[in-house]
């Protein structure tokens, strides 16, 4: 605590520049968010990046799933367990990767294995410096758990499997 003080305390004098006044803007509003993402994980921690916090929970989730005993219960943890995936399968497609095989490996691998996009190799996440701020992916999941919630208490959910295309005119 007193070294979490002495950092959450101190003040510092940080310089901005760039070579327009929107590049100094733009620099600042960096900086500032850089110092809140500092702040955060230095009072809520951090944890492995890169969607395999996520993955840590889907285990837990899925026995939860196979145990339980109302239909809605299992529509809810399947809903979750989609969501838990989403995001680390939205960064292997957008590498041009295949998902599924590499999601399954990681489901079976210890709690800090993730894989590495760039490289393309499984790999100790938090060794390899692949973090996330745990207050932003609880945040997250709150909110994917909210949905859920949601989408289980009202009569009908209206979902665009493909969002139209807007055309500039």
């Amino acid at each position: 605590r007193t070294r979490l003080g002495r950092l959450l305390g101190g003040t510092i004098t940080l310089w901005v520049g760039g070579a327009s006044e929107r590049e100094v803007e733009a620099n600042q509003e960096h900086a500032e968010h850089t110092d809140l993402t500092l702040r955060s994980a230095l009072e809520q921690g951090v944890l492995a990046g890169g969607g395999r916090a996520y993955l840590t929970c889907y285990n837990f989730l899925q026995r939860q799933y196979e145990t339980a005993s109302t239909l809605e219960e299992r529509a809810s943890c399947h809903m979750l367990l989609t969501a838990l995936e989403a995001p680390l399968r939205t960064m292997l497609d957008n590498a041009g990767l295949e998902p599924s095989e590499i999601i399954g490996t990681l489901k079976t691998a210890g709690d800090e294995v993730g894989y590495d996009i760039r490289n393309q190799t499984y790999s100790n996440l938090t060794e390899q410096g692949f973090l996330d701020v745990a207050s932003v992916q609880i945040a997250a999941l709150r909110y994917a758990v909210s949905s859920v919630a949601l989408a289980l208490t009202i009569e009908a959910v209206v979902h665009k499997k493909t969002p139209e295309q807007v055309t500039a005119p």
